[in-house]
């Protein structure tokens, strides 16, 4: 059987987003064939949250869609109508999230991306402020520990944890049957569910395969497993990352 000749990109997000972003894939170019092949799992951890911590916080802060995604199918929305504090939200898809529960973010840095959220966050908060900060089990916990030595309060509600999803006889289906590979990895946790599983996979001879991040820190996991980066996008979304798939497809 001959081999598709568009590459093949693989979406390892978790399988919601994946889907999604198949589907913006296929809206965007015909030059690749978009496949979901989640490598990730999110779980909610069924944390009850304290009227008290919603209600005692200056700012809630999402470095995530899942966060939010979660955050508001956990706490009682009656005490977010006397909620008086601000939201502070990673990104655009993140403040997208945000917005169709209802909520305008009162703060959004420059460029999706958590040192920028951090940098830009201390520019404009310098007294100690209380933070309630919703997050998974595998979060980045350096935008804590950076809030928290400028003198913020932050409070961590752990509402999700991720697993690693074995997806291997897929990848290795979907790898056989071309010629070239775009694997785009979302989290680090991703990542190193990929290194887990990749003994099962047989990448065949010539066979041309790359790895893209989403963002830097995702880039530095792919690079700690000693695995090439592509490129980096300049802005931290699966969007600009096609964008700049295909410029690179052009070349």
């Amino acid at each position: 059987m001959s081999k598709e000749k568009r590459p093949a990109l693989i979406i390892t997000a978790q399988a919601s987003r994946a889907s999604e972003w198949v589907q913006s894939a296929w809206d965007h170019s015909d030059k690749w064939v978009p496949y979901a092949a989640p490598l990730i799992q999110t779980t909610s951890n069924q944390v009850y949250i304290a009227d008290d911590e919603v209600k005692k916080a200056d700012w809630i802060m999402f470095t995530s869609q899942t966060a939010v995604e979660v955050f508001f199918s956990t706490i009682n929305t009656a005490v977010l109508q006397n909620y008086t504090g601000k939201w502070a939200v990673v990104g655009s898809k993140t403040k997208l999230a945000l917005e169709s529960h209802g909520v305008i973010p009162d703060f959004v840095p420059t460029l999706y991306s958590r040192k920028l959220l951090v940098t830009e966050f201390l520019e404009t908060n310098n007294v100690p402020q209380r933070i309630l900060f919703p997050r998974g089990n595998k979060a980045n916990l350096d935008t804590i520990e950076t809030l928290q030595l400028a003198g913020h309060k932050v409070n961590e509600l752990v509402l999700y944890k991720t697993v690693e999803q074995d997806n291997s006889s897929q990848l290795n289906d979907i790898i056989q049957n071309h010629s070239a590979t775009y694997l785009f990895f979302a989290s680090p946790t991703a990542v190193t569910s990929f290194v887990r599983q990749a003994h099962k996979i047989t990448i065949p001879t010539l066979h041309q395969l790359f790895f893209i991040p989403i963002g830097d820190t995702t880039a530095e996991a792919l690079t700690a497993k000693e695995l090439p980066v592509l490129f980096v996008p300049s802005n931290f979304t699966f969007l600009h990352a096609l964008s700049e798939l295909q410029q690179f497809l052009r070349s």
